[in-house]
């Protein structure tokens, strides 16, 4: 038999739950977005051939009969070429001829050039020749261009002979391309082409040099140890 110690017996109390105490959030370090490809285009060519609306019927899908034509403009616009988004910055030089340091700066800049004329306006063609001389001496022969006869709605108009355009494209072997900034015919057209020429020069240019076929490795050590000298 049990003795009796005087005390009553202790029951032991159900252990509580401790509270759950919720773990601090830890931020995870958000990677920067990737930048998209982008393709600098510069329009030049003489006043009055309607760079300006090439440039705006391109970026907003809109003419204006009226605007001033001395204003120069820098755009820039995400497009969908060939299944994915690039950046396509596009300067309209209008007004810098006069200037000729600003017209030289944005020389330099671009990687891709539209030389724009008009196609009822003969000597803003002839001017074609000055610009072309100018971008190949501040830039290299192969920058990526194309010229450009702007107003073809309106070659009912005396035009431009399209034998001596189609010389001077072949003279430098460069494209040419037919636009109406007020119908829209191939402004789309001309600006992505130009920039698939970028995007291919800069591909190129990203390229392994590979070794010239009569070039022979060049009898290296392989150590500075004499012994791995190869005489």
């Amino acid at each position: 038999m049990l003795k009796e110690s005087g005390q009553e017996p202790q029951i032991p109390l159900p252990e509580k739950p401790l509270p759950e105490v919720p773990l601090p959030e830890i931020p995870i370090p958000k990677k920067p977005p990737t930048p998209l490809p982008l393709y600098k285009i510069v329009l030049v060519g003489s006043a009055g051939v309607g760079k300006t609306a090439l440039a705006l019927q391109f970026m907003y899908n809109e003419f204006q009969d009226e605007y001033e034509p001395t204003k120069s403009g820098e755009y820039r616009k995400t497009v969908l070429l060939d299944g994915r988004e690039v950046d396509i910055d596009v300067t309209d030089t209008a007004g810098r001829q006069e200037n000729p340091d600003s017209l030289n700066a944005s020389i330099r800049r671009g990687e891709g050039f539209l030389c724009v004329f008009s196609l009822v306006d003969e000597d803003s063609f002839k001017a074609t020749q000055d610009f072309r001389e100018k971008i190949l001496r501040l830039r290299s022969v192969n920058i990526p261009f194309i010229l450009v006869g702007n107003k073809c709605d309106l070659k009912g108009k005396p035009a431009v002979s399209s034998e001596a355009v189609t010389k001077k494209a072949i003279q430098w072997d460069v494209p040419y391309v037919e636009t109406s900034a007020k119908t829209c015919h191939n402004v789309e057209k001309v600006f992505f082409d130009l920039a698939r020429k970028i995007e291919a020069l800069k591909t190129v240019r990203k390229l392994p040099d590979k070794p010239k076929k009569d070039e022979k490795p060049e009898n290296k050590p392989l150590c500075q140890c004499p012994c791995c000298e190869i005489s």
